[in-house]
């Protein structure tokens, strides 16, 4: 297609004479609509080539319904594109929330089935706990020499605020539909049952990252997987060895494979980026509104509810210390 574009727009300016001006539009500074815009990272050697490799940057914190949002986005616009012929991962996360990476890890699955395009996930920095759970749906696994990953488990944290009430004077009443309708609490003590119920909840995810490996990383069953998965961290060396990943290399490495994976000599290497917001999905709206620009610029974001943890208690799978 983009040869077939190349030659049309060649013959267009052969035709069109020296005195005309072609006009095209501007937006004026007008914010671009949601969706998704086509990058590219690394041009083909071949400029005629029409092949696309396509880079899909999982970054940061997995946690968000727009995170998730975002990347479905990315893989329907991948989907869509006849000259993309393999996806690369590029993975740099802690991991996250337990639904988040679940939900990620299901869409590159069902991605994989849709269109039967070959896979790798690149990690980066860190693809620990939720991060190395996304990076299982791959074909292929390839670990910087520096990246550290593994962190296979769930954990959960709860602030205890029983002695800080106390030394205040402060005392909180709570009035509940049955005994562990505020379990978790932090104003008064955990009893053993209700750390019996956390435990079962805990154990039960777990159970599911265990079994999401096993099913991903041929080369391991289940109890190897298990003796792994004690919450620790691999170098990438460890990793390899353990059978956790494939190979060791670096992003250039990971195009390679995916050029061989999809037996094509030559390829240009793209990406999606979300403009403003991004496209209705099933996970949800865009939350971005089309205001004008002067007046965003005005609002002062302190980013408190980044610093501020949501209340409730949390199931991650996410490396964290």
């Amino acid at each position: 297609m983009r040869v077939l574009a190349q030659c049309c727009l060649l013959a267009a300016l052969a035709l069109t004479p020296t005195s005309c001006l072609l006009y095209a539009p501007t937006t004026l500074g007008a914010p671009a609509l949601a969706g998704m815009k086509e990058f590219t990272l690394a041009p083909a050697e071949d400029y005629w080539t029409d092949e696309k490799i396509a880079v899909v940057p999982i970054e940061g914190t997995i946690g968000s319904r727009r995170s998730v949002a975002n990347l479905k986005e990315q893989l329907d616009a991948i989907a869509e594109d006849d000259e993309v012929k393999a996806v690369i991962l590029r993975i740099n996360s802690p991991g996250g929330g337990v639904t988040a990476s679940d939900q990620m890890h299901q869409e590159l699955l069902d991605f994989k089935r849709r269109t039967q395009l070959p896979m790798i996930a690149a990690m980066t920095d860190v693809a620990a706990s939720g991060g190395y759970y996304v990076a299982v749906a791959a074909d292929e696994i390839m670990a910087h020499p520096t990246t550290v990953t593994g962190s296979i488990g769930v954990i959960a944290e709860m602030v205890s605020l029983e002695g800080l009430f106390d030394m205040a004077g402060l005392q909180q009443r709570t009035f509940t539909s049955g005994p562990h309708k505020d379990m978790g609490s932090p104003f008064r003590p955990m009893t053993d049952e209700e750390r019996a119920l956390f435990q079962h909840i805990i154990d039960s995810h777990y159970e599911r990252f265990l079994a999401v490996v096993d099913e991903g990383r041929s080369g391991l069953d289940r109890d190897a997987v298990r003796t792994l998965a004690d919450g620790r961290i691999y170098t990438a060396e460890q990793a390899r060895d353990s059978g956790l990943i494939d190979s060791i290399g670096y992003l250039e490495d990971a195009v390679e494979w995916a050029r061989e994976a999809a037996g094509i000599p030559d390829a240009e290497v793209v990406t999606w980026r979300v403009g403003w917001g991004f496209r209705s999905n099933i996970y949800g709206a865009s939350t971005e509104q089309l205001e004008p620009l002067a007046e965003r610029s005005a609002l002062v974001d302190l980013g408190l509810d980044r610093l501020l943890p949501e209340p409730g208690v949390h199931f991650l799978y996410m490396w964290k210390p």
